[in-house]
C-alpha cells in the first residue's frame, strides 16, 4: 500500500496500527501493509466499525494479500471484532486490489482480484 495511505491509517487509528513500521524482529508490519491501494476503503471501514464497537484492544499484526484476497492477522479484540475482520477479508474477494472498484477473483497463474481495467 502507498506509504501516505498507510500513514493515514496510522494517524486515524494509532492504537490498531501501533506495530506499523516496527522492528522486523518483533512484527510482520515492519514493511507496511502488503497489499495495493484498492483495499484501503475496506480497511478504513473495518477500523471505523471496530472503533464504533468501542473495542480498543485490536492490534493489527500483519495485513497482506494472500491467495488473491485480503488477509488480516490481529491480536486482541472481541468475537464481534473477529467477525468484522472475516467480513472485511470476504469483501476483498469482490473489490479490485488496484483501484477499489468491483472486481473478480482470477486464478490465471496468480490469484488476484481485479476489475476489467486491471486484469
Amino acid at each position: 500500500m502507498s506509504p501516505h495511505l498507510e500513514e493515514q491509517l496510522q494517524r486515524d487509528y494509532p492504537e490498531m496500527f501501533q506495530e506499523l513500521y516496527g522492528d522486523m524482529s518483533v512484527t510482520c508490519m515492519a514493511f507496511g501493509l502488503e497489499c495495493n491501494d484498492g483495499w484501503y476503503d475496506i480497511l478504513v471501514s473495518l477500523c471505523r466499525q471496530i472503533k464504533e464497537n468501542k473495542d480498543d484492544t485490536v492490534i493489527f499484526n500483519q495485513i497482506k494479500e494472500k491467495w488473491g484476497t485480503l488477509t488480516i492477522y490481529h491480536s486482541g479484540g472481541t468475537e464481534e471484532s473477529d467477525m468484522l475482520v472475516v467480513a472485511a477479508e470476504a469483501a476483498s474477494r469482490t473489490i479490485c486490489e488496484v483501484c477499489g472498484t468491483a472486481g473478480e477473483l482470477s486464478t490465471n497463474g496468480w490469484h488476484k482480484v481485479r476489475c476489467e481495467e486491471h486484469t
